[in-house]
This record gives structure tokens, C-alpha cells and sequence, in this order.
């Protein structure tokens, strides 16, 4: 059988493609045919021989913390739930097959024998060509508006959406209701990963919300019924996101829009995480602990994400905020870990420019994510400010115990 390229989502969102470079006595790679659309590609794992990968897909109509493993040798799915373990990060399934991960590294195992080892994929992957991916229009960019959107201030029920471009696969999606306060209020922000030329896909709280876009419209469905519950800390009232919405020319009047610069809901261990800026000032209210909220001001830039995940395996999570600034969107990360979910404190976080080999070449352009219990950044590689079609991949670790001395260092870095 001949050696196949695949393309894929992974991690960043963005589209990536597995190159076989030898099929000789080696099985072909076939993960990824007929995958539900309710799973969403998360991590590849691939073995020290390169004879096996693991993809690893989140599963967002479970909250409890099941993944979905397929393995390239058996071409089968299999449903694992993660487990207590004493170091790294470990599923299991109800056969016995364990995943156990930590950093870049994983085990694949069943019954207390192991089947293989090895590292993350990203660390081999190229990117796709841009003349080859999957192009969003242009053309959709821009506001939207609902039905009963209209000069009249007194009509409550409406809601406008903001399509912005961060990448050729990525896009931000603002979503706000009108300023003044009333029982129906629709604000949030989310990354709308491109699917198609005309489709984004929005996962926010476990969920998937599908945006189709025509010449003058978006249609905003949920992928499944119950979807519609992980817009509860979003959209209150009478208000709902689901719908069509026409394409509004020109700027929307600031003086109607509600005037949160951004907004986003996260979800852990059953505590809600509030992320909220307005002008400089960057709230973390926090529902469930006995620290109410953090308080950092002076924040520059525009935030793009915030993603919360348990980076040092201790039970309890850490939130990282991203936000860029500038012509070259240089990226900025704010950092905060929960302590035995009673108090909250900021994490140190180490800049490219401390390490030579990380910040030769950058010129901007950052990409964030956190990828099971590891945090990474990634860059375009440039040389006499022209770019070299290099990334370099950098990979953090939280250090530390205790509350005021946390740290997230620089752990590897890779170019590919």
C-alpha cells in the first residue's frame, strides 16, 4: 500500500499533515476516517520506532474527563477515563488499555503490560501548505446582527456577532447583547476553527456550536440538542445564540453594544471561572472558592483565549489568558494557579527573550496552547526580518509547591 498524507486538526486547531516517510514493512496509517463530528482531534502520539500513533480525541458531551484513543495498529477506537495518578496525566479504559502521558512523553499499556512508548507527534509535524489547506472567505469577516436588531434602543432581544480573522485557521468570534443591564444578556468570546471555506467550529464548555456562513448571513446551530445547556453561562434570560443572523455594514454603534472588551465562562472540578476585561482591567472572578476574584490592570493588547487545564497533576487547575498587541501581534501570557480550590495566585512565566535558543528569530506572531498538562508556544522563525518557513516550538513545565512560588519554564524547544 502506498504511504499516504493525512490532514488533520491537532492541538492549535490548525491543519497539519502526517508525512509516512517509509511504508515499508510498516503498517499505513488510517486513524482518522469517520470520526464523529463530536470529537475533536486534541493530540497525536507517535512510538519511538514510529510503527504506531495514538490519536487522541476530547470527547465535549462528557464533562468527566473521557477521551476517545485511536491506535493505528488495530485502527479501533477506545474510550479511556481519566484516572488519579501519582505523577503525569493517566486514562483507562474498562479493557485495561492506559494511556499515561507527562510533558512530551506517553505510555500506551494494557492489563499492567506495556504495547509501546514515545513522544507527541507536534514534535515532527509540518505544517500544510497554505495553497493547499482549506481557505476561510474573507468576505465573512465582519458583524453580524439578529432579526430585531435596530436603531431602537427599548428593543432588548438582540444580539450582534463579530467575526475576526487571528490566522488562516482560527478566528475570533465575539458575541455581545445590548449595554444597558437586563434579565437577557448573550456576551462571550470563543476561537472559531475553520472547517471549510464557509464553516467555523466553536468549542466552548465541552460543546460544539457550527457557524455556516453565506453571502450576507450566519447560521449558528449546536451539533447536538443538549448542546444547548453550555449556553447557559453565556446567554441569559430569553436570549439564545442559535440562529441567523444577517450581515450588518459598517461599525455597530458603541453606545448600544455592551462595552465588556472581552468575556469567557471556564468550567472545572465544578467551580466556574469568570474571565472578563473592560478598558485595562482584567478580572478573575471565581464561583466555588473562598478567593473571590484577582485583579491585574494595565493589561495591553487584545485578549484572544483563555484555556484552563492541571499542569502539574495536583488536582487542581491552572488558567492561562493569551492576548496580542502590535502590528507583529507579539503574545503575552498571564498565568494563575488554584490552591486546594480555597485561594488563587499568579504563575511566573519565563519570556523567550531569557533563552537564546528560544528567541533568536522571533519576530511575533505567537500561537498558545495547553495540550494535556503541558503548555506550549509557537512562532514562525524569521532571519533579517524575512521569514524562514521554520517554527519553533517551545514547551513549558510548571515548577514549584507552593502558592507564591510557581513558575512555568522553559522545558524543550524544537523547530520544524
Amino acid at each position: 500500500m502506498s504511504c499516504i498524507n493525512r490532514i488533520i486538526n491537532i492541538a492549535f486547531a490548525v491543519l497539519i499533515t502526517i508525512n509516512a516517510s517509509s511504508c515499508k514493512d510498516k503498517q499505513s496509517i488510517n486513524l482518522y476516517n469517520n470520526t464523529p463530528d463530536t470529537l475533536e482531534v486534541s493530540t497525536i502520539y507517535q512510538s519511538v520506532d514510529k510503527d504506531r500513533e495514538l490519536a487522541v480525541y476530547v470527547n465535549p458531551e462528557n464533562k468527566n474527563g473521557y477521551i476517545t484513543v485511536i491506535d493505528s495498529k488495530d485502527n479501533k477506537a477506545h474510550l479511556l477515563k481519566r484516572i488519579d495518578s501519582p505523577d503525569g496525566i493517566t486514562y483507562k479504559s474498562n479493557e485495561e488499555f492506559i494511556l499515561w502521558t507527562k510533558g512530551g512523553d506517553f505510555t500506551w499499556s494494557k492489563s499492567g503490560t506495556l504495547i509501546t512508548k514515545g513522544h507527541l507527534k507536534t514534535t515532527q509535524i509540518q505544517l500544510e501548505q497554505i495553497n493547499s489547506s482549506p481557505k476561510f472567505h474573507k468576505t465573512s469577516y465582519g458583524n453580524y446582527v439578529s432579526s430585531d436588531f435596530s436603531t431602537n434602543t427599548n428593543s432588548s432581544n438582540w444580539i450582534a456577532i463579530t467575526i475576526k480573522p487571528i490566522n488562516q485557521f482560527k478566528s475570533k468570534i465575539t458575541v455581545r447583547s445590548k449595554s444597558n443591564k437586563n434579565d437577557n444578556t448573550c456576551n462571550f468570546d470563543a476561537i472559531g476553527t475553520v472547517v471549510d471555506n464557509n464553516i467555523l467550529k466553536v468549542t466552548e464548555n465541552h460543546r460544539i456550536l457550527k457557524f455556516t456562513f453565506g453571502p450576507n448571513t450566519v447560521n449558528i446551530v449546536a451539533v447536538q440538542d443538549d448542546h444547548l445547556e453550555a449556553l447557559v453561562p453565556f446567554c441569559n434570560g430569553d436570549l439564545n445564540v442559535i440562529g441567523t443572523y444577517s450581515k450588518y455594514d459598517g461599525e455597530l454603534d458603541t453606545n448600544k453594544i455592551d462595552h465588556t472588551a472581552y468575556l469567557k465562562t471556564l468550567f472545572y472540578n465544578n467551580v466556574i471561572y469568570t474571565i472578563k476585561k473592560q478598558q485595562e482591567v482584567l478580572t478573575l472572578q471565581i464561583d466555588g472558592i473562598t478567593s473571590e476574584y484577582a485583579v491585574i490592570y494595565n493589561i495591553p493588547g487584545e485578549i484572544i483565549n483563555a484555556e484552563i487545564d492541571d499542569l502539574n497533576n495536583d488536582t487542581f487547575p491552572e488558567i492561562l489568558i493569551y492576548s496580542a498587541s502590535g502590528m507583529h501581534k507579539i503574545g503575552q501570557v498571564y498565568g494563575f494557579s488554584i490552591h486546594d480550590e480555597k485561594s488563587i495566585s499568579k504563575i511566573n512565566i519565563s519570556k523567550t527573550d531569557e533563552y537564546l535558543e528560544a528567541h533568536s528569530g522571533y519576530l511575533g506572531y505567537d500561537e498558545f496552547a495547553m495540550v494535556e498538562g503541558t503548555f506550549i508556544q509557537r512562532f514562525p522563525v524569521y532571519e533579517n526580518n524575512v521569514a524562514t518557513g521554520l517554527t519553533r516550538q517551545i514547551q513549558y513545565t510548571l515548577e514549584g509547591k507552593h502558592e507564591a512560588t510557581k513558575y512555568l519554564v522553559v522545558d524543550k524547544v524544537i523547530e520544524y
